[in-house]
Order: structure tokens, then C-alpha cells, then sequence
């Protein structure tokens, strides 16, 4: 993947680049290179917004890494965007499964910086989209960001 981001064949779209920058770093953050996934996600998201395109799929992402560095303020920031788009776009309908599981680690984030409450509206939410949806997320679309690191 390294490789086919800087490769000159790349896609020439903004927005199908975009999409191999958030690719690759959801690759390497789950390989715990935090810093350079943060990086590549942050990049996606511009290109994505330049582009026109949606940047919900990369705000998830930061939203994920950043819980799982334990930076709490920064992932309620990204998943307060996130949920706005969520719900402007129907998400809801169109990723379930993705959408309770951002506002799964919303809630993490929300409680961690002190808004109990609205943590726990949060989690109502994502148990109503799981129950009205109960199939799983399809394979790969939950990132698993800090459950791969070495030991230290």
C-alpha cells in the first residue's frame, strides 16, 4: 500500500486518492503507527472535502484512532462531525453497523471528557441502530486500532 500511494499510476481523481490515503492509514494504524495513520486520515479527510465527496468514513477513523490513543477530546471533536453526517446523510439506514459503532466509542470519548449524559444518549442510539439492524458489520469495516500492538 506505501507503495501505491506514491506510485505515478495512482488514480488521478481527488476522491479515489483520498480513498487509498484512508486505506492506507487504517492499514498502518492498525500496525500501531498512530502518528503516520493520524497523518494519512487527516490528508484523506481534506482531499475527500476538496474533492466534494463525503468525509464520513474518515472521521470515523479519526474518531477510532484517537479513542484508542486515549484521546478522548480529539475523538468527541471527530465523531461530533461524524454524527452530524450520519444522520444529514442517513447513514443510519445506509451503515448501521458503522454508525452504532462510532457512536459506541462517541460515547467512550463523551464520558472520558466529562459529559456523562450525553455519553449515555449516545450509547441508547448505538443499542437502537444494533437492534433494528442486527446484522454484523461487514467484514473489515470496523478497524481494530490498538488491539494488534506489541506489548511494551
Amino acid at each position: 500500500l506505501a507503495q501505491a500511494i506514491n506510485h505515478p499510476d495512482q488514480p488521478k481523481g481527488e476522491t479515489e486518492r483520498a480513498l487509498l490515503l484512508l486505506e492506507y492509514g487504517r492499514a498502518i494504524g492498525v500496525l500501531c503507527q498512530f502518528g503516520e495513520a493520524e497523518k494519512y486520515l487527516l490528508r484523506s479527510r481534506e482531499m475527500l472535502e476538496n474533492a466534494g465527496s463525503s468525509p464520513f468514513v474518515a472521521l470515523y477513523e479519526l474518531g477510532a484512532i484517537s479513542v484508542a490513543q486515549q484521546k478522548f477530546a480529539a475523538a468527541a471533536g471527530y465523531f461530533s462531525q461524524f454524527a452530524l453526517i450520519a444522520e444529514r446523510e442517513s447513514r443510519t439506514t445506509t451503515s448501521p453497523q458503522l454508525v452504532a459503532d462510532g457512536y459506541e466509542k462517541f460515547a467512550i470519548a463523551l464520558a472520558a471528557t466529562g459529559h456523562a449524559d450525553e455519553a449515555q444518549a449516545r450509547r441508547r442510539e448505538a443499542l437502537g441502530l444494533r437492534e433494528t439492524s442486527p446484522k454484523a458489520a461487514p467484514a473489515g469495516s470496523i478497524t481494530p486500532y490498538g488491539q494488534k500492538c506489541p506489548k511494551s
